[in-house]
């Protein structure tokens, strides 16, 4: 029977400062990869493969592709080595980009063997002053037969014999200049010795010494703070495991009365609740006493001080025994109520835009919608429940060529948010009520006022001098991103803008191909009026 064969690689990507490389396995990598210009910025990538013990792989081939059209080949090469040994790395040099690919390939050296190997991983990056992590898998072949032969996906931290004990930092808390003990413990199932090395991501701290099961973690002065990490790295002399503990290092006194660079509070202070470490962050996860009784923050139970919420009417939450916040709109309300003003119950009000009635809060039509509250989005009734056409016009627009117009304040190229809407409808209800478009007018004089259009768009965009027209304020307001009335001028029917869709659709009222709606919209002298 044929063996299973599964060659796993496991890889980092790293940015290094030069475009020198990357450390390799004792035998080094091929001369044929293109190394970077000297004044490219470069970083590099390293991979270790893991060989299948017993199988013998002469040499590995590389590509390291880029993601142009057809990809380019930035590295490629043959990797000696070191035939049926357990493990082995290379590197190479690349420049600092994105999108790159890289496709490994080999052979088995065993005689009468017909085996291949391949995998690849992509894209990756490559950045500068960075290191992210990699894993690729070669999955190898039977080519006798054609079938596969295995494919086994190693993570980084998957060593099965090598049990983590503990991992000590005595005391927790220091003061700058001082020493704290660390201690760790593994063990290794089969009886293998276990070699330690200790790291942090807080730079200014040290190590004394840097390997062994016991050592001293030193502050300089530059490293202070709580909940700084440190790192035991546990090798068997086959794979790796790590633990991590957390130390603070203290520039003032806790309890001097003084809130200090490395403190948020301090304990001696009347009526403070301060941790013992004069130290607490509310949002970290951690609950701090006696400062902190709850983490996260902002959440239905737990208040922006990380303490359990209180019921606070308005605050956005519904905190029993409320059923409901006058800051939120859910839960819904029942139609017609809102939630009372001690946010116990719901009760009645005068009405709002989108209930279906026309109140007296200066509403002229209203048309309900969903979700609630919601405003109409009618092409009758605007946003904010004013008249922007009537039924009869909207009647002649449906039947007629200007049908795809009647919705354009909804948006056209893409949804118009509800401001957009707003925005939108506000220009139609300005130039329905102003007439400035009826009989012989022109959307330009809804702008321009008494200026021609030459002189409205060399005219100032505002103050003396600037255009007068009846609508001006809301054809600004929907074009919001316009400095000048000739940009304005030319987009009047520009329907990717709010004013320019409700132009639009009022020209198309107006226009030679929907003469048979200018009375019935208004458009002609003596026609009927707006309502």
């Amino acid at each position: 029977m044929r063996r299973r064969i599964t060659v796993v690689g496991l890889g980092l990507v790293s940015a290094l400062a030069a475009p020198a490389l990357v450390s390799c396995s004792s035998q080094g990598a091929a001369d044929t990869q293109r190394a970077a210009r000297p004044d490219e910025a470069s970083g590099g990538i390293q991979l270790e493969l893991v060989p299948v013990s017993g199988v013998t792989l002469n040499t590995v081939h590389y590509a390291v592709t880029s993601s142009a059209t057809p990809p380019v080949i930035v590295a490629e090469g043959d990797l000696p080595t070191p035939g049926p040994s357990g493990n082995f790395t290379f590197g190479l040099p690349l420049p600092v980009g994105t999108g790159y690919r890289i496709d490994l390939s080999a052979d088995s050296a065993e005689l009468n063997d017909k085996i291949t190997c391949g995998g690849s991983f992509g894209p990756f990056a490559v950045t500068a002053n960075a290191t992210s992590s990699i894993q690729l898998v070669l999955t190898c072949h039977d080519d006798a037969s054609g079938g596969v032969i295995g494919s086994v996906d190693v993570k980084t931290d998957a060593c099965p014999k090598l049990v983590f004990d503990y991992l000590v930092a005595t005391p927790a808390n220091a003061y700058v200049g001082q020493n704290i003990s660390v201690l760790a413990k593994a063990h290794d199932l089969d009886g293998k010795s276990v070699a330690y090395t200790w790291s942090t991501t807080k730079g200014g701290l040290t190590f004394s010494p840097s390997s062994g099961a016991t050592s001293s973690v030193f502050s300089s002065g530059s490293a202070f703070g709580f909940n700084i990490p440190v790192t035991v790295t546990a090798n068997n002399g086959e794979c790796s495991k790590s633990l991590t503990t957390t130390v603070a290092f203290i520039i003032s006194e806790c309890g001097d009365g003084i809130i200090e660079p490395g403190e948020t509070c301090d304990k001696a202070i009347p009526g403070s609740k301060c941790p013992a470490n004069c130290y607490y962050a509310c949002g970290n996860g951690v609950v701090e006493a006696p400062a902190e009784d709850c983490e996260p923050s902002n959440t239905a139970t737990c208040n922006a001080t990380c303490n359990t919420r209180v019921p606070v009417c308005g605050d956005g939450f519904v905190t029993p025994p409320e059923v409901c916040d006058t800051a939120q709109f859910f839960p819904v309300p029942p139609v017609g109520q809102v939630c009372s003003a001690d946010c116990l119950g719901f009760s009645g009000f005068p009405g709002y835009c989108g209930d279906g009635v026309v109140n007296s809060a200066g509403e002229e039509c209203d048309d309900a919608v969903a979700p609630f509250p919601g405003n109409s989005s009618s092409p009758t009734c605007s946003s904010t429940c004013k008249k922007i056409s009537t039924p009869a016009c909207v009647a002649c627009e449906n039947a007629g060529d200007c049908f795809e117009s009647v919705n354009n304040c909804q948006g056209v190229a893409a949804p118009f948010s509800a401001a957009q809407q707003t925005a939108c409808y506000d220009v139609m209800a300005c130039i329905e009520k102003s007439n400035c478009f009826d009989g012989p007018g022109t959307l330009g004089k809804c702008y321009c006022g008494s200026l021609s259009t030459t002189a409205c768009s060399a005219a100032p965009f505002s103050g003396a001098g600037s255009p007068d027209g009846a609508c001006v304020n809301e054809i600004k307001a929907g074009f919001p991103t316009f400095t000048s009335n000739s940009a304005v001028l030319g987009g009047l029917v520009a329907t990717n803008f709010p004013s320019g869709a409700g132009m639009k659709r009022l020209s198309c009222q107006k226009g030679a191909n929907s003469s048979a709606c200018l009375d019935t919209c208004g458009f002609t002298a003596g026609g009927p009026a707006f309502p």
